[in-house]
């Protein structure tokens, strides 16, 4: 909880929420940080140390480094383990037999449960991604053509995609400024400033945030380019949670122009009704709890999640771990052999 990502600003969300409906949520994390000094602020404990926790009746789950020690300390607990990002050591699933329900966020993660770890279909399940609406409120008026256009990254800069949605953007005389980490303007409430633009290019949460606000968005980052997002496509961008899967095209000069002047106002304004009417975090908060309701009576009778320990995955989880450290070591030792080679991956357009 010490920087504002996908995950972090997720939970965040949630256990605001469970605090309003009455229910008292606690945090572990490995890391404090602003969003944590944000929680407690709101009376809602954030810590690194599992001995300052209640014992719970459910755990909402995310990151196996995380949930392997708190595994520890609650062994008769029921879990709920999720996985957001289809390529992350952090999200390779543990197996325990409190850990009743795994869930997805998208079917491309959904896949890596199937496709990378052999589950069954049947024993994943998927709530999708939401938006806080009270927070991104729908801007007034849309823009016949776009004007000013924003990059909502934490991965944009000057060494990977940025430039050329730059160049870009300056031949289409379209103002553009850049929110993230590493463009060194990160911000804790980007819904002051997303109903300012007319374009924003973003993935994931980013991408659903800018279209609540009112803006039409291309779904692009590091890994490539996805595309506009209108009402025929809608569905199936949702699906795959605006992101990786489907950024297979390379974000070059003219792709990105093509996308810039598929831009309709009618469409911009039907996305955002789509996206306002499918993605309400209070419907989807509801949703959770009805399924924590659901897996803590399903725990008392005697139910068991399909997997338990074994040893063999244990230490596909602890290699996964150690290759990353290493490579944050090689970026932290040799940054431009790190650089190169994540040039040589992604490719540098």
């Amino acid at each position: 909880m010490d920087a504002y990502n996908g995950t972090t600003v997720y939970i965040k969300d949630l256990v605001i929420g469970l605090k309003r409906l009455g229910i008292t949520p606690e945090v572990f994390t490995l890391r404090m940080g602003p969003v944590a000094s944000e929680l407690n602020a709101l009376g809602i404990k954030v810590t690194y140390r599992l001995s300052e926790l209640s014992t719970p009746d459910v755990i909402h789950a995310h990151h196996n480094i995380a949930l392997r020690k708190a595994l520890l300390k609650f062994r008769n607990t029921p879990v709920v383990s999720w996985i957001h990002d289809r390529t992350s050591h952090l999200d390779i699933p543990l197996f325990r037999s409190n850990i009743l329900q795994y869930m997805a966020v998208d079917y491309n993660c959904k896949e890596r449960y199937c496709h990378d770890f052999n589950f069954m279909e049947d024993e994943v399940n998927v709530i999708y991604n939401w938006v806080n609406l009270e927070r991104f409120q729908c801007k007034a008026a849309v823009a016949n053509k776009p004007q000013k256009a924003l990059v909502f990254s934490n991965y944009a800069n000057d060494s990977n995609y940025l430039p050329v949605i730059k160049a870009t953007c300056d031949a289409l005389s379209i103002e553009l400024d850049t929110i993230g980490k590493y463009s060194n303007n990160q911000t804790a409430t980007p819904e002051h400033y997303l109903p300012h633009y007319d374009l924003i290019f973003g993935k994931a949460k980013a991408a659903m945030e800018g279209m609540a606000t009112g803006a039409a968005v291309i779904v692009c980052d590091f890994r490539g380019l996805a595309g506009l997002v209108n009402p025929d496509n809608f569905g199936h961008f949702r699906k795959f949670n605006f992101g990786m899967k489907l950024m297979t095209r390379k974000i070059t000069h003219s792709n990105l122009t093509a996308e810039i002047k598929a831009y309709n106002e009618a469409d911009a304004i039907a996305t955002t009704q789509m996206i306002r009417e499918q993605a309400d975090f209070e419907a989807t908060l509801l949703q959770i709890v009805d399924m924590y309701k659901k897996l803590i009576d399903a725990y008392a009778k005697g139910e068991r999640g399909p997997y338990d320990f074994h040893l063999g995955h244990e230490i596909k989880v602890w290699r996964a771990t150690f290759k990353t450290w290493l490579d944050l070591k090689i970026n932290l030792w040799f940054p431009k052999f790190h650089r190169f080679q994540r040039q040589a991956r992604h490719g540098n357009q």
